[in-house]
């Protein structure tokens, strides 16, 4: 049998982005429904590689960044984050990223680098992650599997 990997997909925008059928919530749940039709291939592409994603919502920085940690202790093989807003401005998180030795992906479905608002056009987040997706809609999940 193949060795699973688990990774850990943290995101805020829950309602659109738990379309990504096949996926485990962090309640254990089976996600269905909703998105674009992209999970699917987010979800076979995941299962081809024999890999485990969970997924994780939360709305509060707090949370957010004590699932991070967690996933030191629960030998998680590697976080995909969209952190939403907090890619402007936690500086909480980036640390939470930079403390954990796994890889790191952010994804963001748009290209953050051609907002209208010169704030919003930089992660202070994807600093500490490997690899920056942005602007490939929920494709980006997939790639970062």
């Amino acid at each position: 049998m193949k060795n699973i990997r688990k990774y850990l997909c943290v995101i805020l925008a829950a309602s659109m982005l738990l379309g990504l059928a096949g996926c485990t919530r962090d309640d254990g749940s089976n996600t269905s429904g909703g998105g674009s039709g992209n999970g699917s291939t987010s979800s076979s592409k995941a299962a081809k590689e024999n890999i485990l994603v969970e997924i994780f919502q939360s709305n509060y920085e707090g949370a957010i960044i004590d699932r991070i940690q967690q996933s030191y202790s629960d030998q998680t093989d590697a976080i995909i984050i969209n952190p939403g807003a907090y890619a402007y401005y936690s500086y909480a998180i980036h640390d939470a990223l930079i403390s954990v030795p796994t890889p790191k992906v952010e994804v963001h479905i748009a290209d953050i680098t051609h907002r209208a608002e010169e704030w919003r056009r930089h992660s202070i987040t994807a600093a500490a992650c490997n690899k920056f997706i942005k602007g490939r809609g929920l494709d980006g999940y997939t790639d970062a599997i």
